[in-house]
């Protein structure tokens, strides 16, 4: 009994970071469970008022292994009907000017894309792969 009084008593002082922990822990748990509702709401959102998405190689010449958005955002904006998506290097220096464009497009192809659109005057072109 006097071990146990012994390690409640040295747990009290804890309290608040263990509180704290199991909070962000239910925060994590939360989010991870919500963020591909308010995703799919987004995605939604823009596909219905005809607008469209960019890929983004500059992610790879800085280190990432990915253009953004991620393959999963890419497959929920194609499976909920979006056609209308460009690519995009966003580089600020020449050398980096389409850095990447074939990646992207191999992984738009994977995720069920045929076509990449360019705007010309404000209108949008439809490319073929």
């Amino acid at each position: 009994m006097r071990t146990i009084k012994k390690v409640l008593r040295y747990m009290k002082r804890y309290i608040p970071l263990l509180i704290l922990s199991i909070l962000l822990a239910a925060v994590t748990v939360a989010l991870t469970l919500y963020f591909p509702i308010l995703t799919g709401d987004a995605l939604d959102l823009i596909i219905d008022k005809g607008k469209g998405i960019e890929v983004n190689t500059g992610s790879l010449y800085k280190g990432f292994s990915y253009p953004h958005p991620h393959q999963t955002v890419l497959k929920m904006y194609r499976e909920l009907g979006g056609e209308i998506i460009t690519i995009g290097s966003d580089a600020h220096v020449p050398q980096y000017v389409g850095y990447g464009f074939e990646q992207a497009e191999a992984l738009l192809k994977q995720c069920g894309f045929r076509y990449y659109t360019l705007f010309e005057k404000g209108k949008p072109q439809q490319i073929a792969f």
